[in-house]
């Protein structure tokens, strides 16, 4: 991954892809990018494309991606050709290893200069973040649990609901690992930091009721649309610690007199399991949506502890909270979503894939532009439509 390659371009809309570059460091202080030997901030070093042509060994990023492609080869390059637009590098032919990147509430200034093999000074970028090391008020941040809607000044409080109570909030202790408050379980370990992109939520797709007749219920989103901001910032990645079927067991209810793990009543437990199988609906239908929405769930099927994932603090979606941030998360995964086996061993993960979704070391110390391709998926956790209200709140630290 670390080998420059040449890439030549192609969209379906035909366009000249150029390399911009943008004033001197020391202006244009809203922007982020990579700066060339001249000290030019260069903006579209990461683009969408439908193919590639490659001199030199095929980069891991160009096939290890959920996409059809077909492959040609000559004597000069190698051409890929995808069924679907991609994320691919656009780098000049010789560029430095410093990128300018926004990192809100980590210090007195949103931008720094930092190199991505860096990884000492990125990790400590996240964690100044999760402190809030900028606000200098005596608060760090937590996470809302999926149904804790309250406000800054509740959110950490002891909550209802019918038999159930919990303080329904995760918190980040000193390494930075993510902990449910009400078990004290780490549910997410943090292992490293990368620079990362921002990426705009566009589209949700509900599931449409038979016949045509529109959108069903915002809770039943079947899949989101992203496109890239075109901003920089630094993510955590981090490595779940519980695996699907675990999770399952220790979080949800099982109905009575059955050994059929299913959704349970209590929504505090129910938003830890699905802050690590990113629960809804898949794209199947039977007669009518009921039954499309009572079965046929999309979970991650972390068949193992230590499935990796980028979280990004999200701060332009803070539901109205000033000073919150909304939560987003780009992985990569290869499973194969069934039912109604969710938890068996997906035929998706194979030997030369599992790395991808596992192994933190493909991404630290690697360029944004070459990560980001391979991280195909996007969950965006505070997401408003959807009434799930994980987000980043100012409060006090456990």
């Amino acid at each position: 991954m670390r080998k420059l390659i040449n890439l030549f371009l192609f969209t379906i809309i035909t366009v000249m892809v150029m390399v911009s570059c943008a004033d001197k460091m020391d202006s244009n202080l809203n922007q982020t990018g990579l700066y060339d030997q001249n000290g030019n901030l260069l903006t579209n070093t990461l683009v969408k494309t439908n193919a590639i042509r490659v001199s030199g060994d095929i980069p891991a990023w160009a096939t290890n991606m959920n996409v059809n492609y077909v492959i040609t080869t000559n004597s000069d390059y190698t051409e890929i050709r995808y069924s679907d637009d991609i994320l691919a590098p656009n780098l000049p032919d010789k560029p430095t290893d410093y990128y300018k990147i926004r990192v809100p509430f980590a210090g007195s200034d949103e931008y720094y200069t930092v190199h991505y093999k860096d990884t000492n000074k990125l990790n400590q970028l996240w964690l100044d973040q999760i402190n809030r090391r900028g606000e200098s008020d005596g608060k760090v941040f937590a996470l809302r649990n999926k149904a804790n809607n309250r406000d800054l000044n509740n959110f950490q409080n002891l909550h209802k609901h019918g038999d159930y109570q919990a303080r329904d909030y995760y918190y980040f202790n000193a390494n930075g690992d993510i902990v449910w408050k009400e078990d004290d379980t780490i549910i997410k370990k943090f292992v490293g930091a990368i620079v990362t992109e921002y990426r705009d939520i566009t589209e949700r797709k509900f599931p449409e009721k038979k016949g045509g007749e529109g959108s069903a219920s915002s809770q039943a989103i079947v899949r989101y649309k992203w496109e890239q901001k075109g901003i920089f910032t630094v993510g955590g990645i981090y490595a779940n610690t519980l695996t699907t079927e675990y999770a399952r067991k220790r979080y949800l209810n099982r109905k009575r007199g059955s050994e059929e793990w299913v959704k349970g009543d209590d929504p505090f437990k129910d938003g830890v399991f699905d802050f690590i199988a990113y629960r809804h609906v898949i794209e199947t239908y039977s007669s009518t949506f009921t039954t499309a929405w009572a079965g046929n769930l999309f979970e991650r099927q972390y068949t193992v502890p230590g499935f990796i994932e980028v979280l990004v603090m999200y701060d332009y979606d803070n539901m109205g909270y000033t000073g919150a941030a909304g939560l987003h998360s780009y992985y990569a995964y290869y499973g194969v979503y069934s039912f109604p086996t969710p938890y068996q061993e997906s035929e998706g993960f194979k030997p030369w894939n599992m790395p991808y979704m596992t192994n933190q070391n493909i991404y630290l110390a690697e360029r944004p532009e070459y990560t980001s391709p391979l991280l195909t998926h996007s969950a965006a956790f505070t997401d408003n439509p959807r009434g799930w209200c994980y987000l980043f709140m100012p409060g006090h630290k456990n």
